[in-house]
């Protein structure tokens, strides 16, 4: 999913950039002579600190939802009161020393749950009291199977909301930094090297340079 994320930021931003050649001009950067650069965003987006950090955070998004529904779906039969607190905890990026506890009496009550259903279930001659505790774990795996089915249809909308945010973001992020050089250094015109491949002045390192400055 990382590299199709990334793929689309590229393609979206060699899009965008003819607006920011328009602009550039208009600005009046021509001088006496026409100035031609071109940028490598796919080399943007592999040289710089920035867009990684980017993709790092996107990864550990993605990351937080998969152990959610894998530690859920593992021990269905666990409360549903803890699901849904564990799911609360489980989606925060950091946790206080309050939370973390929470956190792993919850994960130690899961695992609790998930043995002693084992054990009635593998008994051959259950009494009345543990066909009942049967009973009332079946119930919770059926519960927890409900909501594993709507957590995966919000983790979803989630993370491509997240995503379209991010490749917003970026695209901002990227293309006034390249605005920001093409001043600088008097350029006319900046085209995406995939338009404009062979133009004397690649400045995709240049430009890097300037998104991480203003990272």
């Amino acid at each position: 999913m990382q590299g199709t994320f990334w793929k689309g930021f590229a393609a979206g931003l060699g899009v965008m950039a003819l607006g920011t050649v328009a602009l550039v001009s208009m600005l009046g950067f021509q001088g006496t002579s026409t100035k031609v650069g071109s940028v490598d965003v796919l080399g943007v987006q592999q040289g710089s600190e920035y867009t990684r950090t980017v993709s790092e955070n996107l990864n550990a998004e993605r990351n937080r939802r998969t152990d959610i529904l894998k530690f859920v779906d593992t021990y269905r039969s666990m409360k549903r009161e803890d699901a849904l607190r564990f799911r609360d905890l489980s989606l925060k990026a950091t946790l206080t020393d309050a939370e973390k506890a929470e956190l792993e009496r919850i994960k130690g009550a899961a695992l609790e749950s998930d043995k002693r259903f084992n054990d009635l279930v593998q008994k051959t001659n259950p009494t009345p009291d543990e066909l009942k505790a049967i009973e009332e774990f079946r119930n919770r795996q059926a519960t927890t199977g409900d909501l594993l089915r709507v957590w995966q249809q919000e983790f979803q909308q989630e993370l491509n909301q997240i995503q379209n945010r991010t490749l917003a973001d970026v695209g901002k992020k990227v293309l006034g930094a390249i605005r920001d050089l093409g001043k600088k250094q008097g350029y006319s015109v900046i085209y995406d090297a995939q338009v404009a491949p062979y133009t004397a002045n690649d400045i995709t390192e240049a430009v890097i340079k300037e998104l991480n400055a203003k990272k």
